[in-house]
This record gives structure tokens, sequence and C-alpha cells, in this order.
């Protein structure tokens, strides 16, 4: 259970920065 909370809370973290990143390329272009 705590490996799995842990991987779903890393895909989620890895999500928002990729989106994050979008943003400011975004924003850049």
């Amino acid at each position: 259970m705590i490996d799995m909370n842990r991987g779903l809370l890393v895909v989620v973290a890895l999500i928002l920065v990729a989106f994050m990143v979008m943003l400011v390329v975004a924003q850049v272009l």
C-alpha cells in the first residue's frame, strides 16, 4: 500500500512539473 501510494505521488508530481514546464515554454514561445 505504502509503496503504491508513494508511486502515485511521484507520478502526479512528475505530471505537475511537466505541465508547469509546458506552460513556461508556451509563454516563452
